[in-house]
Order: C-alpha cells, then sequence, then structure tokens
C-alpha cells in the first residue's frame, strides 16, 4: 500500500481530498473482499472473509457519510 506521507494545509472546508483518496482505498479493499469471495468455495474461509466484507463496508460507509455532511454543512460565505 501506498506509504506516502500527505501533508493537510486545511484549505479545503467542502471536500477533503485525504478523505476521497481513502475512500479510493477503502473501496479498492471492498472489491478485493467481495472477489475473494466469490472465489473461495472453503466454509470457514467465506465466513471469515463474509464478516470482514461486512465490516468494511460499514467503514466505506461512515467516510461517504462523513465526505457527505462535510459537503453538504459547508457554508462559503465563512471563508
Amino acid at each position: 500500500m501506498d506509504q506516502t506521507k500527505h501533508e493537510c494545509d486545511h484549505t479545503c472546508p467542502r471536500d477533503c481530498p485525504q478523505l476521497n483518496q481513502a475512500l479510493v482505498r477503502e473501496l479498492a479493499v471492498e472489491r478485493m473482499y467481495e472477489q475473494l469471495l466469490q472465489e473461495c468455495d472453503f466454509p470457514d474461509i467465506q465466513h471469515f472473509v463474509a464478516e470482514s466484507l461486512a465490516e468494511q463496508r460499514t467503514r466505506v460507509r461512515m467516510l461517504e457519510d462523513r465526505i457527505n455532511r462535510m459537503y453538504t454543512t459547508f457554508d462559503p460565505a465563512g471563508c
């Protein structure tokens, strides 16, 4: 995984590039779990991956919710 250090300059009150990048990465992990779930037919592994996928989807939804809240609560008059 990319270990590039990102500096936050706090110039994005409406849209956070770092949160958007985190969302892209979390969605990639979600797709990986979905693919693994389709390819694996071992019951114990399927159960583990299904649980991991559910947790991953929760993380994705949390990021999406946070990004949406930032977007909808932005007041350009406050800049």
